[in-house]
């Protein structure tokens, strides 16, 4: 059962996306302003989801993550704590199948892989929020470089420095 993007997209809108290859994966993608729950959605339910690692603000809220199994898990409990007034999403890592996922703030999202099958997800990904427009052989073209996004797909920046992306929002 998939749960409404329109919801779950109106945590972030994706501004920033970097592309790193090689090192521990082939694929390395940095995604800047982007919810976990954004990027797990384009997932295949049908993945296995392990969560390897969890910190969270209140520390004892952490436990709600303890009945995650599934990829519908893995959801819901993202979509519960982005509405919990209390409850602060700090660091996730996850694996669902072989893409390792690992998030910061609920807002930089991580995801490496090796199989070139999971670039779609980027190209949904992008299309999703209105950078259609944006090839993502174009990001791939640009390694290395924090780039910042406005649709249609425009680049309206390119950053060696992740201090100096988020800077350029000031």
């Amino acid at each position: 059962m998939k749960l409404s993007t329109a919801y779950i997209d109106s945590f972030h809108n994706m501004s920033a996306i970097l592309f790193m290859p090689g090192e521990k994966s082939e694929f390395y993608f940095y995604l800047f302003d982007i919810s976990t729950a954004q990027l797990i959605s384009e997932l295949d339910e049908n993945l296995k989801v392990n969560v390897l690692y969890i910190s969270m603000e209140p520390p004892s809220s952490t436990e709600m993550a303890s009945s995650i199994k599934t990829h519908h898990d893995l959801l819901e409990f993202l979509i519960k704590i982005q509405n919990h007034p209390k409850i602060c999403l700090i660091d996730l890592e996850i694996q669902i199948g072989d893409i390792n996922i690992s998030s910061h703030d609920d807002a930089e999202v991580h995801m490496s892989f090796s199989n070139r099958k999971y670039l779609h997800i980027l190209t949904v990904l992008l299309e999703r929020f209105n950078y259609g427009k944006l090839e993502l052989e174009e990001v791939m073209k640009k390694p290395n470089m924090y780039l910042k996004l406005e649709s249609p797909g425009h680049i309206v920046g390119e950053y060696a420095d992740f201090m100096e992306l988020v800077n350029s929002y000031n």
